[in-house]
């Protein structure tokens, strides 16, 4: 970017930019902090039902672990529960679908 001094234009120094790298690097050292906090911050995964989606979710909470994030809930939505035949077999026809569709 450029500087406006006095009706001349410059360019920011080295000394300008290192600057502001390392007030953008102490901004994310603050975030990891603040996540990595359990008083401060936790993480609800929320989800649906289907194999991709699942093994997403999967995936996400073995990475916050790695991390040291802790993951408080995990939610699936569009959780049928039903004693009706005909519900059941057209929830599993469409997740069938759906994993076709992958």
């Amino acid at each position: 970017s450029r500087v406006e001094t006095t009706g001349k234009t410059s360019t920011p120094t080295m000394a300008t930019n290192i600057d502001r790298l390392a007030e953008l690097q102490d901004s994310m050292n603050r975030v990891t902090n603040l996540l990595k906090d359990p008083t401060q911050s936790q993480f609800c995964i929320v989800t649906i039902p289907t194999v991709l989606a699942v093994a997403e979710s999967e995936r996400l909470v073995h990475a916050l672990e790695q991390e040291k994030i802790r993951v408080s809930h995990v939610i699936a939505n569009q959780v049928i529960a039903s004693e009706d035949d005909v519900s059941d077999r057209a929830y599993l026809n469409r997740i069938g679908f759906e994993q076709e569709m992958m």
